[in-house]
């Protein structure tokens, strides 16, 4: 092969398309310079550009796609956290490297990755510390609602405790809404002296619209919206900020150069920004380390990027061991509607913390720390998925009780299983009341709900009627082996005899099954079980049960009656059947998430043991005793949960108190004193961010801050008493 692919992979349509577009174009006049000047090993650089569609399912088809069919050596592309993580498995698998140009929060660390966007610690945080510095103290934050802005947040939120600043409110909307307006108004009731923007794409023109159509006036700083994203917008009646690691107007040389260059390239004047320049500057130092190495070798080439400095029309960039780079900031005040005027710059390059220092710790617990700050972002992220499903629940549970609102008996089934979801403890309590409701609504006498498991095996997980010997032959069906109805109908693939006798939703649904069994040949009557038939069942309808598109199972309902089923009552099973997919959904992520829940719990209750030893065990031995009192009292296997997860993480907030105050020997100072007492605070803000199932972070603060004669033994710092 005479040539070097590189694969780019952005959104060119969707909601990001605003801020990804331009970045292709950075992207081929890299290439196109680097052609210009003989390419690599002799080889022209071909760029293949893909749209990622502004859907995260569609990155990782296209970044398949580019390394499977295009074959290419290195892929440049993504913008959200969560189109990163999915196309970083697939490069992972592959041993591909990917260059992602976009700021980000950090907590990770991928090898096949080169960041060249901002960590939290290179935009944030000196962005943060900028506000405080020039006195504004109480402060709104408004995001899209997805990893970064959440985790960015975070550190806000602890930042502005640590100053004695306050949040007056904190807003996420979905990625591409723009009803911004009951945010305005918000805004606007509360005063805050600054708003923090962390929204994404094209929700930033509705946020404006909103911000100017009440006339608001309190300044903005922005941090996911550049120069080339702006168009249009601007802020009429307050000052708009933003922070990056480049502006256009920077008077460098190399900057110059680019803007003059990268014109011509494009026939047009530029509007350049820091998301393209670094798009740009990446490929560049990628080039310049597969130079270095002399081959496309993965390895060697990460090799060659270690301490690789660029001069690039940011400055002076230079690659560090974490593959992340090392940068200045600048905090840029809009002018006009695509300039910005540079306020301030940090005094010296800005080393990239992606572990919010941590990393330079010399702690042997380290690892560990990392490991459970790693699962943060995935935390959130999974919190926010539970409760995203529960709103669309209520969406959906909103739009069948309004079809159905003249049937004063088709709303109580409809409500029943709205309070079922809500009430359920178990999968197993939810889909046996569920029974007995569709029981009661069918009269069949045999009725089911089948789960299907990622083995293919499609179990009944609730039954009545059917019996013993039908339930045990019916538990061997496999959809990858065995042949039914039910197979057919769960994997989504009925056949043409099938189709005969389905329904709306692809139910099946045959008026006679003996006579449906008569029809078709010797040979596909081999290919079934006998089950159905031998009990003798004349009436048997089978409706998937579906989470979106995807089929999770399917109810079963039988009868040795002929017909004893009305079209009506059918239609109005399969109207319910989604509510039982969201169900098994639900239940399925609430399982995802105690378990990485309870994975993280322990992590960080063990990294709180290890960087405070004077306290070690401590949490261990009062989630003991929390738990042996709610044992004694009486209290559900639920609350008892709850109690032991907030005893486990009570002291979580210790990782913001610097180890050197924790374990210092001898008094410690009254300013110290008042650093550690900040603990609880800490602890609750934290477990806030995350949204347990229960009332931990609230726990947590009553465990500190109740029985103050008792809890002063244990954390006389709560209470104003001197540990040391």
């Amino acid at each position: 092969m005479n040539e070097i692919r590189v694969g780019i992979l952005h959104s060119l349509s969707g909601t990001m398309a605003s801020s990804e577009a331009p970045l292709v174009d950075a992207a081929l006049f890299a290439i196109d310079e680097i052609n210009k000047h003989g390419g690599l090993q002799g080889k022209k650089l071909i760029g293949i550009v893909e749209d990622g569609c502004s859907d995260d399912t569609i990155f990782k088809l296209k970044a398949e796609k580019l390394i499977e069919k295009d074959g290419i050596h290195v892929l440049s592309g993504c913008w959200t956290s969560s189109s990163r993580k999915v196309v970083q498995k697939i490069i992972q698998n592959n041993n591909v490297f990917l260059l992602y140009p976009v700021q980000y929060e950090g907590l990770e660390e991928n090898p096949n990755t080169l960041y060249s966007g901002s960590c939290l610690n290179q935009q944030i945080t000196p962005a943060i510390e900028w506000c405080l510095k020039h006195g504004y103290k109480n402060f709104y934050l408004v995001g899209s609602d997805y990893v970064f802005p959440r985790t960015a947040n975070t550190l806000i939120g602890s930042i502005l405790l640590d100053h004695g600043a306050n949040i007056l409110g904190e807003h996420y909307m979905p990625l591409g809404d723009t009803d911004f307006s009951d945010v305005a108004k918000s805004i606007k009731s509360i005063r805050p002296d600054f708003v923090i923007n962390t929204i994404n794409g094209s929700s930033n023109r509705g946020f404006f619209t909103h911000y100017n159509k009440l006339r608001i006036e309190f300044p903005v700083m922005s941090f996911s919206i550049a120069e080339h994203d702006l168009g249009n917008l601007s802020i009429q009646r307050a000052a708009h900020y933003l922070c990056w690691s480049y502006f256009q107007n920077l008077d460098y040389k190399e900057n110059q150069r680019f803007l003059r260059n990268f014109g011509k390239y494009m026939k047009i004047k530029p509007i350049s920004s820091d998301p393209m320049v670094m798009t740009y500057s990446q490929i560049h130092l990628w080039s310049k380390a597969v130079k270095e190495a002399g081959s496309l070798d993965i390895e060697n080439i990460r090799a060659h990027l270690h301490g690789k400095r660029l001069n690039s029309p940011a400055g002076l960039i230079e690659v560090m061991p974490n593959n992340h780079i090392a940068k200045n900031a600048f905090i840029g005040k809009q002018v006009s509607k695509n300039t910005f005027q540079v306020v301030w710059k940090s005094p010296k390059h800005i080393k990239p913390e992606p572990w919010l220092g941590i990393e330079e710790m010399s702690l042997p617990s380290k690892n560990i720390i990392m490991t459970a700050l790693n699962k943060f972002p995935d935390l959130i992220n999974l919190s926010k998925e539970l409760s995203i499903y529960r709103d669309n629940l209520e969406k959906l549970v909103d739009k069948r009780t309004a079809e159905v609102k003249e049937n004063d008996f088709q709303l109580r089934i409809i409500n029943s299983l709205l309070n079922l979801f809500m009430k359920a403890n178990s999968e197993k309590e939810y889909m046996d009341s569920a029974v007995k409701i569709f029981s009661g609504l069918s009269s069949c006498h045999y009725l089911g709900i089948r789960k299907l498991d990622k083995f293919g095996n499609i179990p009944y997980i609730s039954s009545a009627g059917f019996s013993k010997q039908f339930l045990k032959s019916e538990s061997g069906i496999n959809t990858r082996e065995r042949h039914c109805i039910c197979k057919h109908v769960i994997t989504d693939k009925l056949k043409p005899h099938d189709n005969a006798n389905s329904i709306s939703c692809k139910s099946f649904e045959p008026t006679d099954l003996l006579k449906f069994f008569e029809v078709i040949t010797e040979d596909e009557k081999a290919k079934f079980k006998k089950d159905c038939i031998c009990s003798r069942f004349a009436t048997i309808i089978i409706v998937p049960l579906r989470y979106k598109k995807e089929v999770l199972g399917a109810i079963h309902l039988a009868d040795e009656r002929e017909g004893i089923l009305s079209s009506r009552v059918i239609k109005f099973i399969e109207s319910l059947a989604p509510i039982i997919g969201e169900a098994m959904h639900r239940f399925k992520i609430e399982k995802e998430i105690m378990v990485t829940l309870k994975n993280t719990i322990k992590t960080l209750a063990t990294v709180v043991e290890i960087k405070d030893p004077y306290t070690a065990g401590h949490q261990q031995r009062v989630s003991k005793l929390s738990v042996a009192i709610a044992k004694k009292l009486g209290l559900s296997i639920k609350d008892i949960d709850t109690i032991k997860n907030a005893s486990l993480i009570h002291d979580i907030g210790k990782i913001n108190i610097p180890q050197s105050i924790l374990v210092k020997p001898g008094k410690i100072s009254n300013i110290e004193f008042s650093i550690i007492k900040a603990h609880p605070q800490h602890s609750y803000d934290m477990i806030c961010k995350i949204e347990f199932d229960s009332n931990v972070a609230e726990i947590v603060l009553v465990m500190e801050c109740s029985f103050p004669t008792r809890v002063t033994s244990i954390h006389p710092e709560s209470h104003g008493g001197n540990p040391r």
